[in-house]
């Protein structure tokens, strides 16, 4: 019988590609085994157990302000942990079964030690977790000179196996920046809340083109301490104002005629402690707390240095108009007997230029939203233990405009002159 000579070249062709595939897998098929722990650049008799490295927390003789409005995802604290018994964890008495040399590589690893806890939000894109305590957590992220992320943490390294020893990495020479943060809303009060973050292990493991059946530990790391917290808010009374009554009069039918100023205060009472906070928690070289080991030079505590904000916002009940002047006002209330021709001003004493009355100092104007686009005042506390605080304002008539961009005045009619306006107070 004869065979085509088309099933010879496509037999010839198959043949080829399966003694490719032998040799490929003949190949991937070399492996180092290494039978020794090494720590520290030193062989050991057996796989040694973790070393207990126990870092607190620097935070016990500390109090930060977490109020009212300060934003989830904010920093209470920072600490930066620089790991000085870090180990080097390796191999040795490394053979390939292929009597030849071979590359393989050895991994090493920090990470939690029963697995990473949920994760809650980011921090400057960094993971936060729980404590355990409402409303705070923590973010733990492990850095060295080129490396910055959240566990866990992993690297490489090749060695070859005709060298006495597999080359080691040595993961935990690197340090932790820790920040405790806010991730929900925490009892008004004074509070002293332990913190227990997981245990972080570090340890070395086979990796491509090797085996053991051993780990080689490294640390375990326990990171505890508390916190003390403070919690809540002021009380804010309602307040009146009377700017009195005016009789109408040829003075009084000028354009630019205004009332006396009446002055009030915003009582700001039974406030929390305003002991400010931290931030900047990667920060190293200007890092605000730092551990190193009991006795160590590295090893210091600072005060809170970002301020506590109180911050308030004014809105009116009614619709806002322009004075002669030009500055925003409150238009009276509309009722059948209610005045005609007049608006009130409100101007916040503590801002410029107030004791000239100019728009640099109105309460209303927009262009005093310079706090996150909502509130008008910033003050900025650190370190008051004061429990009430005054927000200085006044009042005043002025005559209305017909429309804000209108040099005519309203017409006056006499009547009740009355206009509301809500306060809001932010605290940070």
């Amino acid at each position: 019988m004869r065979i085509p000579h088309g099933f010879l070249r496509q037999a010839s062709a198959t043949g080829a590609l399966i003694a490719g595939a032998l040799l490929y897998s003949a190949s991937a098929s070399a492996l180092v085994t290494c039978t020794v722990p090494r720590v520290n650049g030193v062989n050991v008799a057996t796989p040694p157990d973790y070393v207990e490295l126990n870092v607190p927390i620097l935070s016990s003789s500390v109090t930060v302000s977490a109020l009212r409005d300060l934003p989830f995802g904010s920093e209470l604290f920072s600490q930066r942990i620089t790991n000085i018994g870090a180990m080097s964890t390796s191999y040795s008495n490394c053979t390939s079964n292929s009597g030849t040399k071979e590359n393989f590589y050895v991994v090493t690893k920090i990470e939690f030690e029963n697995g990473t806890p949920p994760v809650v939000g980011q921090l400057n894109g960094y993971d936060i977790y729980e404590t355990g305590t409402p409303g705070i957590g923590y973010s733990l992220v492990w850095r060295d000179n080129v490396t910055i992320r959240s566990l866990p943490q992993e690297k490489s390294v090749v060695s070859a196996s005709e060298e006495p020893y597999a080359n080691s990495l040595n993961v935990g020479s690197g340090y932790f920046s820790l920040a405790l943060v806010k991730t929900g809303d925490i009892p008004a009060g004074t509070w002293n809340l332990p913190i227990d973050i997981p245990a972080i292990i570090t340890y070395a493991q086979p990796g491509e083109n090797m085996a053991a059946d051993f780990n080689v530990k490294g640390q375990r790391i326990r990171i505890s301490g508390s916190l003390n917290v403070v919690a809540g808010s002021c009380q804010t009374p309602d307040v009146y104002v009377q700017l009195g009554e005016y009789e109408i009069t040829e003075e009084i039918e000028k354009v630019n005629w205004s009332s006396p100023w009446k002055e009030f205060n915003i009582q700001l009472i039974n406030c929390p402690v305003m002991a400010g906070r931290y931030e900047d928690f990667l920060s190293f070289t200007s890092a605000t707390n730092s551990w190193a080991g009991e006795g160590s030079s590295n090893t210091f505590v600072g005060d809170p240095w970002y301020p506590t904000v109180i911050a308030y916002r004014l809105d009116p009940v009614n619709e806002t108009g322009s004075t002669y002047a030009g500055l925003t006002c409150l238009k009276t209330d509309t009722a059948a007997n209610g005045a005609e021709g007049v608006c009130i001003e409100v101007h916040d004493m503590s801002l410029p230029n107030a004791n000239v009355g100019s728009g640099g100092s109105n309460a209303l104007a927009a262009s005093n939203h310079d706090w996150r686009g909502k509130a008008f005042l910033n003050q900025y506390y650190l370190g008051s233990s004061a429990t009430s605080y005054t927000i200085p304002l006044r009042a005043r008539y002025s005559r209305l405009r017909q429309t804000s961009s209108s040099g005519t005045v309203v017409p006056l009619k006499a009547g009740p002159a009355n206009a509301s306006v809500e306060f809001t107070i932010f605290y940070e």
